[in-house]
This record gives structure tokens, C-alpha cells and sequence, in this order.
């Protein structure tokens, strides 16, 4: 299963990397690939059992690529954003505690409407900024369980045109989640899940 998702991005940046193209009709595919950090919050409401909350947060590092797609001349095109992450530190109320299984991951993707928009200069230099608005889901794989995650993920990002259409983005995200998809409310009753992300990446 491992070799198979790390296949699949594998795929994803040769695919991303030789087919940032734009096409006669006005039309355009646009990719952002890059750098990523994310902080996962669970909170496990114990009220019921007057015992304080649970408070489980995960810090991660990983990769990001967002694929837009939309008529040239016009702010508002559709995007899918997909991103792998690796959990580096685990904390229980606010307690660090070190992983047991290795092969730990969280696979992050969003699906939505994008608005961007392009300040060129004469030089063909200049800012971009964006907001993203879009359906979340997030799957991470820990020690414990499987936990599968759907809310609404937000996001804003603001860069530097290097050159015509391209351009080094800085992009903050943030999603809150309805966590207790299938069998996870069967094992934990979460309250709360807040996902934030932040992505370093090279518009193509």
C-alpha cells in the first residue's frame, strides 16, 4: 500500500512538471507544487464522564501540489489541492509522546473554488494573491487508528510573480472537520478537529 501512494505522487510531479500548459480556446491548467507543515488538533469530549477533554495535536512536514483549472481573464477557476504528510511530533495534553509505528502518514486533499488574481507590472513582475474555498477530507494513519475526517478547508495565499504566470506562493490553509466517519465513533467520540497547513510553493 505504501509503494502505491508513494507511487501516485511520484506520478503527480512528472505529470505537474511537464504539463503546465495553456490551451488556444483560452482555457488553462495550473499547477503549484511545493513544501508543506501541518498541526492536526483532535479533542475528545469527556464531559459525558465529567473528566477533562482529550487533546490530541500532531505536528507534520510534507509535500503539496494544487492543480487549478479556469478561462484565462477570469478570477474565479476550480481547484484540487492534495497534499502527503509525514507526523514528526505527537502530543496528549500537551504531553509529548513519541510514536510507536514508522509508517505513520496523513493524506490532506481539498476540492473547490479558487480566486486569484494577477498585479503585472510592464516587466512582467508583480504579486499574486488567491483565496480558496472547498470540500476537506483528510485520512491519517496513526498508532492507533485510521481516522477519516470531511469539513470545509478555507485558504489564502499571497506570492511573487518570477515570471509571466509563475510565481513563488506562500499559502496558509485551515479546515474544521466532521471526524467521526465511519467506524471512528465507534472507538472515540470527537468533538472538535482542526487541521491547519501552511505550503511553500512554485507556481508553474
Amino acid at each position: 500500500m505504501y509503494r502505491k501512494v508513494s507511487a501516485g505522487i511520484l506520478i503527480l510531479f512528472l505529470v505537474s512538471s511537464s504539463f503546465a500548459a495553456s490551451f488556444k480556446n483560452g482555457y488553462f491548467w495550473d499547477f503549484e507544487i511545493g513544501a508543506a507543515g501541518a498541526y492536526d488538533m483532535k479533542i475528545v469530549d469527556m464531559s459525558q464522564k465529567k473528566r477533562s477533554n482529550f487533546v490530541y495535536e500532531d505536528l507534520m512536514a510534507g509535500l503539496d501540489l494544487t492543480m487549478f483549472f479556469g478561462r484565462r481573464g477570469n478570477p474565479f477557476c476550480a481547484f484540487l489541492e492534495g497534499s502527503f504528510f509525514y507526523p514528526l511530533q505527537h502530543r496528549f495534553n500537551t504531553m509529548v509522546q513519541p510514536y510507536i509505528n514508522i509508517f505513520n502518514f496523513a493524506v490532506d486533499s481539498k476540492l473547490g473554488v479558487a480566486f486569484r488574481q494577477d498585479l503585472i507590472r510592464h516587466t512582467r513582475k508583480g504579486i499574486r494573491y488567491e483565496f480558496l474555498l472547498g470540500v476537506h477530507y483528510n485520512w491519517f494513519h496513526e498508532d492507533r487508528f485510521d481516522y477519516n475526517a470531511l469539513g470545509i478547508g478555507l485558504g489564502a495565499g499571497f506570492g511573487f510573480i518570477t515570471r509571466k504566470y509563475q510565481a513563488v506562493m506562500l499559502r496558509y490553509s485551515f479546515a474544521w472537520d466532521f471526524a467521526e466517519l465511519g467506524s471512528n465513533k465507534n472507538f472515540e467520540p470527537l468533538h472538535i478537529r482542526h487541521f491547519h497547513s501552511l505550503a511553500v510553493a512554485y507556481s508553474l
